[in-house]
C-alpha cells in the first residue's frame, strides 16, 4: 500500500486505497464487508476494474433501451434495466460491474404531515424505522402436523402502496394501532435525479454500461454481451429495443488490420532496402 485518500459528499463517502506499480490488481480487492459501529452502514468493496474514470469508459459496453411505441414511461423502462436487463448482463463472464443511467427509478415516497405527527406523539425516526422494518421477511419456527413439519415465515415484501399504507407505527394503551396512512400519505413516484440518459430527441431513455474486469480480453467480452444481449431481446416488453451506442469491436477490428498492413509494408521496405544495399556493395556478390 502507497497512501490513503478519501473525500466524503452528501449521502456516501470513498476511501481510495493506492498501491504500488506492480501491484496485481486482484488481490487488494476487499472480499468481505468490515463490520462497524454506526448501525447500518457497511462499507463494501467496489467492482473489480482498473481504478482510473477513464478505464471505466473504455472497458465498456454502452447499451440503451430506446421505446418507439411511446407506450412506456421512463420509469417502466428504468425498472425493466434494473430488475431483469442488468442481472442477465451481470452473469456474463469477465462482466465486473453494470453501471446504470437515465430513466427514473421508481420509489415509494412516504409524505408525513408534521401536525398530525405531532398529535400522536410520534417522531420522524419512529416513523423512518417502521417503514425499514415493514419491508423485510422474517423466518419463524415450524408448526407439526399430522406427522408433518411446516416452516412459518412471515412475508413482508412491499408489493403496492397501500402494503406500506397499513404499517403499524405505535399501539395506544387501548391496543388501537397507528397506521402509516394516518400521519402519511403513500405514493409511488421517481427518485430526484442528478442527470438525463438523451440519445437524439425524441428518444429519451436509460441505458447501461456494462464494465469489464480488469485484464479480459475485450473482443471476446463485447461478443459475449452482445450474445446475451440477443437472448434478452425476446423479453423486451412491446415497442423496446436495445440499442448498443458504442461498438469497439469494429473499431479493434480496423485498428488490428491497420497494425497488420503497417507491419507487412514495413517488413517489405525493409526487405528491398536490404537487398538494395547487398547488390550495390560489391559487384561479386551481386552477381552469385
Amino acid at each position: 500500500m502507497k497512501t490513503i485518500r478519501g473525500f466524503s459528499d452528501f449521502g456516501f463517502s470513498y476511501v481510495y486505497v493506492i498501491f504500488e506499480d506492480g501491484t496485481d490488481i486482484y488481490w487488494p480487492q476487499p472480499r468481505r464487508r468490515v463490520p462497524v459501529e454506526d448501525p447500518g452502514r457497511a462499507p463494501g468493496g467496489g467492482p473489480h476494474r482498473a481504478g482510473a474514470r477513464r478505464h471505466r469508459r473504455r472497458l465498456g459496453l454502452p447499451v440503451r433501451l430506446v421505446d418507439d411505441s411511446g407506450k412506456h414511461t421512463l420509469a417502466d423502462l428504468r425498472t425493466f434495466q434494473d430488475w431483469t436487463l442488468r442481472y442477465r448482463l451481470q452473469s456474463v463472464p469477465g462482466v465486473a460491474e453494470v453501471a446504470t443511467f437515465g430513466g427514473f427509478q421508481q420509489q415509494y415516497q412516504v409524505t408525513v404531515d408534521p401536525n398530525r405527527l405531532k398529535a400522536y406523539g410520534l417522531g420522524i425516526m419512529e416513523v423512518t424505522e417502521a417503514v425499514r422494518r415493514a419491508n423485510v421477511e422474517v423466518g419463524g419456527r415450524l408448526v407439526e402436523m399430522s406427522g408433518k413439519e411446516y416452516m412459518v415465515r412471515g412475508r413482508g415484501y412491499v408489493r403496492r402502496a397501500a402494503d406500506l399504507e397499513r404499517t403499524v407505527l405505535r399501539v395506544d394503551p387501548l391496543g388501537t394501532p397507528v397506521l402509516l396512512r394516518d400521519v402519511a400519505e403513500v405514493a409511488l413516484g421517481p427518485e430526484i435525479r442528478r442527470g438525463v440518459g438523451d440519445l437524439g430527441r425524441p428518444r429519451r431513455g436509460g441505458g447501461r454500461i456494462v464494465v469489464m474486469r480488469h485484464g479480459e480480453k475485450r473482443p471476446q467480452r463485447d461478443r459475449a454481451g452482445r450474445e446475451r444481449l440477443r437472448e434478452v431481446e425476446p423479453s423486451l416488453p412491446e415497442g423496446v429495443r436495445i440499442v448498443t451506442t458504442y461498438d469497439r469491436s469494429t473499431s479493434f477490428q480496423r485498428a488490428i488490420d491497420t497494425l497488420k498492413h503497417e507491419l507487412v509494408l514495413q517488413m517489405v521496405i525493409v526487405s528491398l532496402v536490404i537487398l538494395l544495399f547487398l547488390c550495390t556493395s560489391p559487384p561479386r556478390s551481386c552477381r552469385s
